[in-house]
């Protein structure tokens, strides 16, 4: 599959769907909350609920903002690897590079 024949709407729609599943089902976001942010929570303080919430929401809101930043960014590094052949020329030889090293890794191992 090349990168340029995606359909973007059909794609960023199932990526939305898909991104969203694994986080609304994946469990270490809620053990998260629940080990790390109460120690933020004051204890004097009647509205406890509230400051969980302001919290939760104050740490998805950033971390929104910076996965927003990363995927602008990979975004710009797919365009400019994607238009330029030596950019290309240049990562295929540094994978291949990799997979030589841990089949030799892998070899030195098994002996």
């Amino acid at each position: 599959m090349e990168l340029d024949n995606i359909d973007a709407t059909s794609s960023r729609v199932r990526l939305f769907k898909n991104g969203f599943f694994v986080n609304f089902l994946n469990p270490k976001l809620s053990i998260f909350f629940l080990a790390f942010i109460p120690q933020f929570v004051t204890t004097k303080g009647d509205d406890v609920f509230f400051e969980m919430i302001l919290l939760g929401l104050t740490f998805m809101f950033l971390t929104f903002v910076i996965f927003v930043v990363y995927g602008n960014f990979a975004h710009v590094m797919k365009r400019k690897v994607v238009q330029s052949p030596s950019a290309l020329r240049v990562l295929h030889k540094c994978f291949s590079l990799i997979f030589v090293l841990l089949a030799y890794k892998m070899a030195n191992l098994s002996i």
